[in-house]
């Protein structure tokens, strides 16, 4: 991977799985694959977007370099590797998905990878969630400054940056696929205050962090914010190709 920040989730393992959204139906549906197929779910993380695969295709292949991350996975046969270096032989899936991991690749390298471990006319399909709307109830105005004061200084270059440009989809121009085709679909994240600490935690700027700092702000949180539930309206970014 591109990106030292790539690999801090596994030390926010636990709050990843509890916090981060999984993904709709659509993801799945955009690859006009059938339930024979053979798929990857490439930087499969906790298994958030495995678990869907699960439900859709007899044979699921869950490849995500972090040791922490890949053992929260249940039900679908699971690959120590990263994007760069995918551990399957050429030509052997029919679908390759990544959900939410793209932005932290060596994106032309890949790409190849990709290339290679699909079958000609493979579907490829790749997704981000976002914000779309403020989060419900609103948090005070005291963990909201909370969080500002203890995140990291977001970077210029790489990470989320790459998909809020677009650029990550540049290295397609000269790939062996068809055009990126968009949707967008409208999705949510509800959850309970220990929840949604948990997704606050496992977001990059503060998972990088040391573990003591992590627990601070958890404390603080805490203190700050009323038990409930919490709704956060995402908006899932879905972008399908096939191979060529």
């Amino acid at each position: 991977m591109s990106d030292a920040r790539a690999l801090s989730f596994g030390a926010a393992a636990a709050d990843y799985e509890r916090g981060r959204p999984g993904y709709p139906d659509r993801v799945v549906e955009v690859s006009r694959l059938p339930r024979s197929a053979d798929v990857l779910d490439l930087a499969a993380g906790t298994g958030k977007l495995t678990r869907l695969l699960v439900a859709h295709f007899d044979r699921v292949v869950a490849v995500e370099p972090d040791d922490a991350l890949r053992a929260l996975i249940r039900n679908a046969e699971t690959r120590a590797g990263n994007a760069e270096q995918i551990p399957l032989p050429d030509g052997s899936v029919d679908g390759a998905f990544c959900a939410e991991a793209f932005h932290w690749f060596n994106a032309p390298l890949a790409i190849a990878e990709i290339a290679r471990v699909l079958r000609p006319g493979g579907s490829l399909v790749i997704c981000f969630n976002g914000p779309n709307g403020e989060t419900e109830p609103s948090w005070p105005e005291e963990a909201r400054e909370a969080i500002r004061r203890r995140r990291r200084p977001r970077q210029p270059l790489g990470g989320r940056y790459l998909v809020e440009s677009g650029s990550w989809r540049e290295p397609f121009a000269k790939a062996p696929f068809d055009d990126l085709h968009p949707e967008t679909v409208d999705h949510e994240n509800v959850l309970d205050t220990e929840g949604a600490i948990a997704y606050v935690l496992s977001l990059s700027g503060f998972a990088s962090q040391p573990k003591p700092r992590r627990e601070a702000l958890r404390e603080e949180l805490r203190a700050l914010l009323p038990q409930g539930m919490w709704r956060m309206p995402l908006r899932t970014e879905i972008w399908a190709t096939r191979r060529l």
